[in-house]
């Protein structure tokens, strides 16, 4: 309990202030860039993040994270091996295809640096967060978060507003940070500890389900503004896009609290309580800053963002209670993957997907933006209920079992 309350504390500080560094930064990117440099630079995001990141980092960080709690801590190299292959292929093809579809060579090199720094990035705070130390994630990414908002400052005061610059902003501070991540990581005893126990292709056999989740998963948070972009336009991909990052700025909080308890989750006689305590933390603060988005969205764009992004308000006041869901859902889902579900896990989130694609060809059509949100809503009302009755059997069995 010590270390939980430890790790909250310095996850707390410092997801706090990288989240907010990085949520400032979003936020100024439409004053910057304005509409349409705005939605080229979200479609390209969202594209890399549904399908390039997913396929690199293919969920080892929780793996890492769960097999490094268990003592398997040769699972980081292997790791390592598997994001080496897959770089080397996803990304040119990446960067080809884009190329041919007319994307700016510049965006796409940036975007495919960061993407890679990140997925190396965490599979590190993978170990880190097994051995239930959140210190080195806590230091690290504030900083280089800071980095990423002097760079921006920096090219709008010389009035540099292309898209690429928003990739390069959050991209070369990754490099940075990564750099460092890999210093201390070298200097951690336990960091080339080897253990048979665990192999390359037992790795792989359980990283696939979780990778194809990720995969379904961004594609659920970004096909409504690749969807949106393809239906309608880049315009009201903007509105969308800039209701969505306020949105996904408040999901800091289940990532942090799910990384402090994965640990525990993993090990069955603290499943339950570590459960417990996990569910009245998500639910109450799931439902205040639901409340508080929506009380303040529509004030929000209307002081501070040009007259053409005033529709973004209305749709942040309805977004805003998509936050109580993926609150519940993310410790849902997190606890599948401790208890050895992925593949429950995987088969609600393909139909969480169908259910958003679905909805999203029915809607986009005709309501633009606003049928998106929607959309998001009912799968996030899905995937959380789905995930949580298969949990609470779980639970069942293990209260049986100990008694």
């Amino acid at each position: 309990m010590q270390t939980l309350k430890n790790n909250l504390k310095w996850g707390i500080l410092g997801q706090t202030i990288a989240k907010g560094e990085i949520f400032i930064y979003h936020l100024l990117l439409p004053l910057i860039l304005g509409q349409y440099g705005y939605g080229v630079f979200a479609l390209h995001w969202s594209i890399g993040l549904m399908l390039v990141q997913p396929i690199l980092e293919l969920g080892l960080s929780q793996l890492v994270a769960k097999w490094t709690s268990r003592g398997q801590l040769s699972v980081k190299v292997l790791a390592f091996r598997y994001q080496k292959i897959a770089g080397s292929i996803i990304l040119p093809v990446f960067f080809i295809i884009g190329y041919l579809l007319g994307s700016d060579p510049i965006l796409l090199f940036f975007l495919g640096l960061h993407l890679i720094c990140n997925s190396v990035q965490q599979i590190l705070f993978g170990f880190f967060r097994g051995i239930e130390d959140l210190r080195v994630e806590s230091v690290v990414l504030p900083i280089q978060n800071l980095l990423s908002l002097c760079i921006l400052l920096v090219t709008w005061s010389i009035n540099l507003k292309e898209p690429w610059v928003a990739a390069a902003g959050i991209a070369i501070p990754r490099l940075i940070g990564l750099i460092w991540l890999l210093i201390i990581t070298n200097k951690t005893k336990s960091f080339g500890h080897k253990n048979d126990e665990i192999n390359f292709r037992l790795l792989l056999k359980e990283a696939w389900t979780l990778g194809l989740v990720l995969v379904l998963i961004q594609m659920y948070f970004r096909i409504d503004t690749v969807m949106i972009g393809y239906l309608v336009d880049e315009g009201e991909v903007a509105l969308y896009n800039s209701a969505f990052v306020v949105v996904e700025g408040s999901f800091f909080l289940p990532s942090l609290i799910t990384a402090a308890l994965i640990g525990s989750l993993s090990q069955t006689n603290r499943f339950i309580s570590s459960f417990q305590k996990g569910i009245k933390i998500l639910s109450i603060s799931g439902v205040m800053i639901g409340f508080l988005v929506s009380f303040f969205s529509v004030w929000l764009f209307n002081e501070f963002y040009p007259p053409e992004f005033g529709k973004a308000g209305n749709l942040l006041q309805l977004l805003s209670w998509a936050i109580p869901l993926v609150y519940l859902g993310t410790l849902m889902t997190q606890s599948l993957v401790a208890l050895d579900k992925q593949k429950v896990y995987l088969f609600f989130t393909i139909c969480g997907l169908l259910i958003n694609i679905i909805l999203n060809l029915l809607w986009i059509p005709e309501f633009g933006a606003t049928g998106a949100v929607w959309s998001t809503l009912i799968t996030e009302c899905f995937v959380p209920l789905a995930c949580g009755i298969v949990v609470f059997q779980e639970v069942k069995k293990i209260n049986l079992k100990r008694f």
